[in-house]
């Protein structure tokens, strides 16, 4: 698409709730107080996977791609009896093609970071590790195989306010969301929040991803379900000023995130380390490509201004199949003993049939 063109797409508002509408069982909860914070969590949640869903779609006008049915979650069992749910947010299927997305949002005015779950890594590179063991046994090309994360930054409105610091008599500056928050928007009202508050878009592929998730940290986050439960995970955290860097190849990109880079080294000296980490991961073969989206009207009248665009990817298609060759040899010590996850395709293996 030219630069200067408009791309008029469709987006259905029905696949968006109401959260004024959502409400819960009071009669399962006693006290007043803990009806309203439960309200409260069942429309800030619906609200926030409302909005990734609009991005999701916002993905799929720049990238093309086709958006995964909302509420459908195919089930995958390995030989070992664990279940688990893979549900790609975007598929690509053309041209014998067989990649899919994970598309995040946040905002970066003042979360500065995003939760991406180890399980939900788990299961894309167990998914990946099948299809290209099975490509490489037929004879297929293995770059017709894959997946990539995409993080969309936005912006919110806000201010700073002065709060009390707890047991002090000092106070300390906050900075918070002005004005009408998402949880209280009507769905008209969070797509015209959404259209207006894009930054920025980055496509990562897994060699990258792993890359990021070998330096952050690791947070157990508690997720409330919808019968009040609470499920444990474990998340690593990226970070917004990470991107950052990633968005600017030329003075920052890959080799800034190698300057702050701190795992743990044993018995080797930091240099050796790094320099081999640059090389199990293929990080040396990767191009950057930039550019800005085209101007995008949806539904005739939300406008969403061009916003800059970076995708990392692979070379050349034969860079990509050593990669994948060499994953298929390298995937148990990647997983387990870097980045401390569990190996569900070695797992599916390890068990007769």
């Amino acid at each position: 698409m030219r630069k200067g063109d408009v791309k008029e797409v469709k987006f259905d508002l029905k696949l968006l709730r109401d959260p004024t509408k959502i409400d819960i069982d009071k009669d399962l909860f006693g006290e007043a107080s803990e009806v309203s914070r439960r309200i409260a969590n069942a429309r800030a949640d619906a609200v926030k996977k409302d909005l990734a869903w609009f991005y999701v779609h916002l993905y799929t006008w720049v990238l093309g791609g086709i958006p995964e049915r909302r509420y459908k979650m195919p089930v995958e069992t390995s030989r070992n009896g664990n279940s688990r749910n893979y549900h790609p947010d975007v598929l690509h299927r053309e041209h014998g093609r067989v990649w899919d997305d994970e598309v995040k949002s946040f905002n970066r005015s003042y979360v500065g970071s995003v939760p991406v779950a180890h399980r939900q890594f788990e299961n894309y590179i167990s998914h990946l590790l099948g299809k290209l063991d099975n490509a490489h046994e037929a004879g297929r090309n293995l770059e017709r195989y894959g997946f990539n994360y995409g993080f969309f930054r936005y912006y919110v409105p806000t201010k700073t306010i002065m709060i009390k610091d707890k047991g002090l008599s000092s106070y300390k500056k906050k900075k918070i969301w002005a004005g009408k928050k998402p949880a209280s928007m009507k769905p008209k009202e969070l797509v015209d929040f959404a259209t207006q508050s894009v930054r920025d878009l980055i496509v990562v592929p897994p060699n990258l991803l792993m890359f990021l998730f070998m330096n952050y940290r690791f947070k157990i986050m508690n997720q409330e379900s919808s019968d009040g439960n609470l499920d444990s995970q474990d998340y690593w955290i990226v970070k917004s000023g990470d991107l950052s860097a990633l968005h600017h190849p030329e003075t920052r990109g890959i080799d800034e995130l190698f300057d702050l880079f701190h795992p743990i080294v044993e018995g080797k000296g930091r240099k050796a380390h790094l320099e081999e980490i640059r090389r199990i991961l293929y990080l040396d073969r990767l191009k950057v490509e930039q550019f800005m989206s085209p101007k995008i009207v949806v539904n005739g009248k939300y406008e969403i201004e061009p916003f800059p665009v970076t995708r990392y990817k692979f070379r050349t298609a034969e860079d990509y199949r050593e990669w994948g060759r060499d994953l298929l040899r390298t995937h148990k010590s990647l997983l387990v003993d870097r980045l401390r996850i569990r190996d569900l395709y070695q797992e599916g293996k390890d068990v007769p049939i």
